[in-house]
């Protein structure tokens, strides 16, 4: 006979892995569900996921009425769906890249031909600087596109909101901005980009 939820939840408390485990192959299923329901990415079901299960981590020990999990977990991975649903709506409506908020990046700390620079086209190097930062963020996790995404985004959102949306302390977003913004950089596109354009400047010299 399987063990009640009442069960697994009391093994779990006291650090039972085999318990949390039963827990998880009980109700995947319902949130797997909820989220395609919803038209999730397999990426953004899968954060979903992590989400709710980190969740019930953090607060078993406050689910005094053990019967009202599925109820919990119902209401936990709805809410998490909306939120990514809102997320993504709001990213989709800018193109932070089209709009010249990632020159922040100074991938490139060069004059283009418009300002009297070495003759490379300032829109052909636009596009090209645009690619690049395209193909170095298909290189950075999705959490991580998505905080960067945000970071950039106009009008400007709150570090609180932030903060909200992704489970992250305040104090520690702008240290982890500046940290994804060097792996930007390092990422292979944005690299071979700059090495292009030293190369149009030594020929130019």
């Amino acid at each position: 006979m399987s063990p009640s939820d009442t069960e697994l939840l009391g093994a779990a408390r006291k650090g039972d892995e085999e318990a949390w485990q039963q827990i998880v192959d009980r109700y995947q299923s319902l949130i797997t569900g909820i989220s395609q329901r919803h038209r999730l990415a397999p990426s953004d079901a899968q954060d979903v996921s992590q989400y709710v299960w980190m969740q019930l981590v953090h607060h078993i020990d406050n689910l005094r009425d053990t019967r009202a999990l599925p109820g919990w977990i119902s209401v936990t991975t709805t809410h998490r769906c909306y939120e990514i649903l809102r997320t993504c709506k709001r990213l989709i409506s800018m193109d932070p890249l089209a709009t010249g908020q990632f020159d922040l990046i100074n991938i490139t700390e060069r004059k283009t031909a418009s300002e009297g620079g070495f003759g490379v086209d300032d829109g052909l190097l636009r596009t090209e600087q645009r690619r690049a930062i395209r193909r170095g963020l298909a290189e950075l996790t999705k959490t991580q596109q998505q905080l960067l995404l945000m970071l950039v985004a106009d009008p400007p959102i709150p570090y609180r909101e932030i903060s909200q949306r992704m489970n992250l302390p305040i104090g520690s977003i702008g240290p982890t901005r500046a940290r994804l913004l060097k792996k930007l950089r390092e990422s292979i596109a944005v690299r071979r980009l700059a090495e292009h354009l030293d190369e149009e400047v030594f020929a130019a010299a």
